[in-house]
C-alpha cells in the first residue's frame, strides 16, 4: 500500500475483506489481507506523530526515505526532545486537534504493532493466530471515530515537505479547524513586472503542482512542485513570495515590491533592465540601497 493512500479507503477495503470471507479461495487469505493494511494504516498513525512531532527524521525514516519498523518509531516517540525537555508524544499532542487525537493513546497503538506483527502473518494460513479477526474489527471500529477526510492531507504534505528537504513545508492552520496544508515558496523577479496603460501590476507566479493517482508513490527526482495525490481535495496550498535573495515582498504594493529588489545588486540590475524596456528611466538616489523609478516616460524601446 502506497504511504500516500487514504486512512478511511483503506479501512473501507479491510471492512470488504472481512465482510467478504465467504469470497475466499483459500481460508485465511482476507484475513490476512485485512491484518495486513491494518498494520500499513498504523504504521501511516506513526509516520504522522513522527512528523508533526518534530522528531529528526533519521529517527523515523531510513536512508532510502522509507519507514522505519513501527516499533522503532514508537521507541523514538517516547524519547525527550533535548530543546524542549518533552517527549516526541507529548509535543505531537500539542500542535493542535488534528494531531491531538492520534497522539491520546501510545499503549493502544503499541498493542495493535504487536497484534498485528506477529511472525504468524507468513506461516502455513492453518497455523494458529494471535490475531482475530475481533482484533481487526475493533481497530476499525476505533479509527473509524477517530480519522477524518482531512487526515490524508496531513500525510501528503508531510511527504512533500520530506521529499523537498523542506522548500515546501507542511503547515496546520492555526485556528480551530487545525487544517493541514502546504506552503511552498515563490521565488518574485522583476521579470514578473507589466506595464499597461500607464499602470504597474505584477504577473502571478506560477506554482508548479502535479497531481497522482491515490496507488501511486511520490515520483523519487522531484524538488520544486508540489505533490498532490487525487483525494487532496480542501487541502490548504499557501505561497510565500521572496526575492531570490530571500526577502519576503508583498506582491499587492508596487512600491514595496520596488523596495525589495533594490536591496539586492542582482535584483537592481534586473529591475533597471525592466524598467528600460517600458521606456522608463531609473534615477539612482544618494543611498546605495535606495532606488527611485522616474515616471517620465521616454521612447519606447530596449
Amino acid at each position: 500500500m502506497s504511504l500516500l493512500q487514504h486512512p478511511l479507503r483503506t479501512l473501507d477495503q479491510i471492512e470488504w475483506y472481512l465482510s467478504s470471507r465467504d469470497k475466499e479461495l483459500f481460508p485465511g487469505a482476507f484475513l490476512l489481507s485485512a491484518g495486513n493494511l491494518a498494520r500499513q494504516l498504523l504504521e501511516q498513525i506513526l509516520f504522522i506523530l513522527a512528523f508533526y512531532s518534530g522528531m529528526p527524521r533519521t529517527r523515523f525514516l531510513k536512508s532510502s526515505n522509507r519507514l522505519r519498523t513501527a516499533d522503532s518509531i514508537l521507541k523514538a516517540l517516547k524519547e525527550v526532545d533535548p530543546a524542549t525537555g518533552h517527549t516526541y508524544i507529548e509535543r505531537a499532542r500539542k500542535r493542535g486537534p488534528c494531531i491531538q487525537k492520534l497522539a491520546r493513546f501510545p499503549r493502544s497503538l503499541n498493542r495493535y504493532r504487536r497484534i498485528f506483527n506477529e511472525t504468524s502473518h507468513f506461516s502455513n494460513p492453518g497455523a494458529g493466530r494471535k490475531f482475530k479477526e475481533d482484533h481487526i474489527r475493533q481497530f476499525v471500529s476505533r479509527f473509524r471515530h477517530i480519522l477524518e477526510e482531512v487526515d490524508a492531507h496531513l500525510i501528503t504534505a508531510a511527504v512533500n515537505d520530506i521529499r523537498s528537504n523542506g522548500f515546501i513545508r507542511a503547515v496546520l492552520s492555526k485556528d480551530s479547524s487545525n487544517i493541514p496544508g502546504i506552503e511552498y515558496k515563490v521565488v518574485v523577479t522583476p521579470n514578473l513586472i507589466t506595464y499597461k496603460d500607464g499602470k504597474f501590476s505584477m504577473r502571478t507566479p506560477r506554482i508548479p503542482i502535479q497531481v497522482v493517482p491515490n496507488s501511486k508513490e511520490v515520483p523519487y527526482r522531484w524538488r520544486k512542485r508540489v505533490v498532490v495525490v487525487q483525494h487532496s481535495i480542501g487541502m490548504a496550498l499557501y505561497c510565500q513570495m521572496l526575492t531570490e535573495s530571500g526577502e519576503p515582498i508583498n506582491i499587492s504594493n508596487f512600491q514595496s515590491v520596488v523596495d525589495a529588489f533594490v536591496n539586492n545588486l542582482r535584483d537592481r540590475k534586473r529591475l533597471i533592465r525592466r524598467m528600460k524596456r517600458f521606456g522608463i528611466a531609473v534615477e539612482l538616489a544618494e543611498h546605495p540601497l535606495k532606488r527611485k523609478l522616474s515616471h517620465s516616460e521616454t521612447s519606447k524601446g530596449d
